[in-house]
């Protein structure tokens, strides 16, 4: 698992050296920039599976790492981004002869590589980066995360642990997390051995009852694993000292703001017993709110306004049956919901959130639990020795073994819509402008004969029922995979916040069978519609991923550049753009025939 060994050209121009071994890990002396042009450095991220992008004479530098992470350095700025999210380096990125050096310290701390001292040598050490936690009513998931593709092997298994080892990686985590609940009483991190031989162990509790699942792989490079957790019919089977249990009538009697330094805690009061749910919407709107269901507002309701990370709290009877506490957020930080026997408590940190859950639920009262909503990983074949994640859902998809039953239907999904407007810049919103270039796109394509289908046509959600946001992309794909549809294509307008404005065109693909399209697609539009080609992009978006078609997301521009701005305010652009992604349809189309069933099949 260690890095290929390349030699680093630093800006301090003391000479790295590196072993001449295959495979050997990276060594470097002294170093504290690195050109961008360096050979060695491209080889760095090619090993990692990243990709870095540059123009002469722009300020802007991009990384787009394996995990579908965009971070952005900037000239003359020590400020950069790790996606949406800033941070400060000690020392800017500079020009030399026009060429962008880059401070390497915060660059591999970006790509989840450690520099560790060997000797007098610094090398460089692929890191196991995070785990997420991810707990459901049946049970929980771990997901690890690394610089490399993760392949574990066990090195012990009982019926109340498992230990899993990763070769070659070290830990960025450590130590041990307690989560009595959800199929698992804790798991532990450890790294051990030498920068050559190094070791990082995940060691996995189990409560009495859990069964742990074959592990899987969200994309091909974590590493998923899934705990059930004891049936709760089983639980809720045990007697109760002979009693029967008669619910008691909720009521919520006291709403307690408590901010503090270190976080903002909000403190529900219930009396009785009561189930709840909560939500919460990304950036820009940060917005979050919990409900609790079958209770009665004791208390006045309140809308009160606050300065700071928490910017608003509103209390109130907002159903005959429904208490619903919300929360507004200045952005998006982590949120803990903590249910006990007399009610919640909802703790905003100061951190910022970086992948945070979009949905839980949960009881309070006599039965106390929490869940946040995220689907199980699907179960991959277990080897007797070292395990090979499966990427999740590749059975499902099976994308080359596709026939249309109507191979001349196109479903056209305009991004966002209805409560969803997606990304507001300057007033204009993202939702107005993917319809429009959608409807512009199917009168194109109605035209040149093809048959099509809008997952909506107006400002409206696909499904307005949709209780989360799987279930509103999911019903958007579901429009393509129940009418056999031949393409799928979606629109959206892009945007970036911080000191750099990038620009441009990108098409996403999920699917091996994608790529002849974002392909074409991109192409045409690069070369018709005068937009920055920023060219395709694999990705796990919900969208593309879970359409059993060849599918692609087009990110038409950013809203948050200028000149971008501009092309997406003009009527004229967007139907430019438009007749490009018909145009790249079309060829796509001509050059890859729809598959037709096998005779008797």
């Amino acid at each position: 698992m260690l890095l290929a060994a390349v030699i680093l050209s630093v800006a301090s121009f003391r000479e790295a050296k590196a072993s001449e071994a295959e495979g050997a890990p990276l060594t470097i002396v002294n170093a504290q920039f690195v050109s961008v042009n360096d050979p060695s450095l491209r080889t760095l991220l090619r090993d990692l599976g990243d990709t870095i992008a540059w123009r002469h004479g722009e300020r802007d530098v991009l990384i787009t790492t394996a995990n579908h992470t965009v971070v952005t350095f900037t000239v003359g700025d020590r400020r950069y981004e790790i996606g949406p999210f800033g941070a400060q380096a000690r020392y800017a990125p500079y020009t030399k002869n026009g060429i962008p050096y880059l401070p390497l310290k915060e660059l591999l701390a970006t790509l989840w590589v450690a520099p560790v001292q060997s000797g007098r040598d610094l090398v460089l050490e692929p890191q196991l980066a995070s785990i997420d936690v991810r707990s459901t009513t049946t049970g929980t998931t771990l997901v690890a995360r690394a610089a490399v593709p993760l392949r574990p092997r066990i090195v012990q298994r009982s019926s109340t642990r498992v230990v899993y080892q990763f070769s070659g990686i070290g830990s960025a985590v450590g130590g041990t997390r307690t989560l009595n609940g959800g199929g698992i009483r804790d798991f532990v991190i450890r790294t051990t051995g030498t920068l050559a031989t190094a070791q990082t162990f995940l060691t996995v509790d189990l409560l009495a009852g859990a069964t742990l699942s074959q592990p899987g792989s969200d994309d091909g490079r974590d590493f998923a694993l899934f705990v059930r957790a004891k049936s709760v019919a089983a639980v809720s089977a045990t007697p109760q000292s002979g009693a029967t249990q008669v619910p008691r009538e909720a009521q919520v009697t006291g709403v307690d703001v408590i901010p503090t330094q270190e976080s903002f805690t909000v403190a529900i009061v219930v009396s009785g017993d009561a189930a709840y749910t909560w939500h919460r919407l990304a950036a820009p709107d940060n917005r979050f709110w919990i409900d609790v269901d079958g209770a009665h507002l004791a208390v006045p309701s309140r809308d009160d306004r606050w300065n700071g990370h928490v910017t608003g709290v509103r209390v109130d009877q907002d159903t005959p049956s429904n208490v619903r506490v919300a929360l507004s957020l200045a952005q998006p930080l982590l949120i803990t919901v903590v249910p006990s026997g007399s009610g919640l408590r909802i703790i905003v940190a100061n951190d910022v959130a970086l992948n945070p859950s979009r949905s839980g639920y949960g009881s309070i009262g006599s039965i106390v639990s929490s869940a946040q909503e995220s689907p199980p990983p699907t179960p991959a074949p277990e080897p007797t020795e070292l395990l090979t994640p499966v990427p999740l859902g590749a059975q499902q998809f099976a994308p080359r073994e596709y026939i249309p039953t109507n191979p001349r239907l196109i479903v056209i999904d305009p991004g966002h819509g209805g409560n969803d407007p997606g990304t507001i810049y300057r007033g204009v919103e993202e939702k107005t402008l993917t319809l429009d270039m959608a409807l512009r796109l199917r009168s194109i394509l109605l035209a040149h004969g093809w048959q099509v289908r809008m997952t909506r046509t107006t400002d409206t959600a696909v499904d307005p029922d949709a209780q989360t946001d799987h279930d509103e992309l999911q019903a958007r794909d579901d429009v393509a995979n129940e009418n056999g549809a031949r393409l799928f294509i979606a629109i959206h307008v892009n945007a970036y916040g911080g000191s750099s404005i990038p620009k441009g065109t990108t098409s996403y693909y999920s699917k091996s069978d994608d790529v002849p399209l974002a392909r074409d697609v991109e192409d045409a539009i690069a070369r018709e519609a005068g937009t920055q080609d920023d060219g395709i992009v694999k990705s796990r978006l919900y969208v593309t991923l879970h359409a059993l078609m060849p599918a692609v997301l087009v990110e038409t521009a950013f809203l948050t550049n200028q000149s971008d701005f501009a092309k997406l305010e003009s009527p004229a652009w967007r139907q430019r753009i438009a007749q490009a992604m018909a145009d790249g349809i079309e060829t796509y189309a001509r050059d890859f025939p729809a598959p037709t069933p096998s005779p008797g099949g």
